[in-house]
């Protein structure tokens, strides 16, 4: 468990405020741990958030990553951590709050037919794994399943897990994940290192925000400024640290595009 201090805002004398935050299969920031539940580094922050005032507190519900728009519209959720508005968000009445964290994805294939970087230099007649609801690069970032499979030739799954199973069995050529996610991949299945070819190309470089529903309570400038707070404490470098993020990418106070 993330071993946190805990700071304290003054009680204003009412009572909580429940804001509800969504979240999907994006590893290292939803997954699923041993026994089926949810674990990652937005449950941390939630978590951390909880401790660290009293006035709000924050409840994680899992959604789809390729239905999350529809839930967000039924009202199942509020906010979204490690979110980018790019990604499908633009028409949603959302505030973005400053980046706090980048990150990228990048292409990964067998050695055994990869045998250089120039294997990644074209994709076509190359079978693409991905999943269902992720925005990638690649496409344009269009995130449509059909427009992926035609036009892009991709397999598509539920997680970056299962993209890094469906290549390891042959089921595609090049699987696209995010690097945090890869290096912890490769942690736990140490044997498969000597097996893989990393792209040096990158698929995209993501900048996460928190988005949050224009009509909550909760403002965006309330969120940056916890977020501010617990990077200065350096709170925020323990979390990157325990789920293999990388720190050096941290980005306060930079503007979201």
């Amino acid at each position: 468990m993330l071993s946190i201090l805990v700071f304290i805002t003054p009680v204003r004398g009412e009572s909580k405020r429940t804001v509800l935050v969504g979240g999907y299969e994006f590893a290292p920031f939803v997954q699923r741990n041993a026994v089926g539940g949810y674990e990652g580094a937005t449950l941390d922050l939630i978590a951390l958030l909880n401790q660290y005032q009293v006035d709000y507190t924050f409840v994680f519900r899992g959604t789809l990553p390729d239905t999350r728009y529809q839930a967000f519209d039924r009202g199942r959720f509020d906010v979204l951590f490690f979110e980018n508005k790019q990604w499908g968000w633009a028409d949603y009445n959302v505030a973005s709050s400053e980046v706090f964290l980048r990150g990228v994805e990048v292409y990964v294939a067998l050695k055994e037919t990869a045998k250089n970087q120039d294997y990644f230099a074209s994709f076509v007649g190359k079978r693409m794994i991905g999943v269902r609801g992720y925005h990638y690069g690649i496409a344009n970032f269009n995130a449509d399943p059909e427009v992926l499979e035609s036009d892009f030739n991709f397999v598509l799954t539920t997680s970056n897990a299962n993209s890094m199973k469906l290549l390891e069995f042959g089921r595609g050529d090049v699987a696209i994940v995010t690097l945090s996610f890869l290096k912890m991949y490769l942690e736990m299945n140490p044997e498969l290192k000597g097996e893989l070819l990393i792209s040096d190309k990158l698929d995209q470089e993501y900048a996460h925000s928190v988005l949050i529903r224009e009509s909550l309570g909760l403002k965006v400038g309330l969120i940056n400024i916890w977020l501010e707070k617990l990077n200065k404490e350096g709170l925020l470098d323990r979390l990157w640290k325990k789920w293999g993020l990388d720190a050096s990418q941290v980005r306060i106070n930079e503007v979201s595009p």
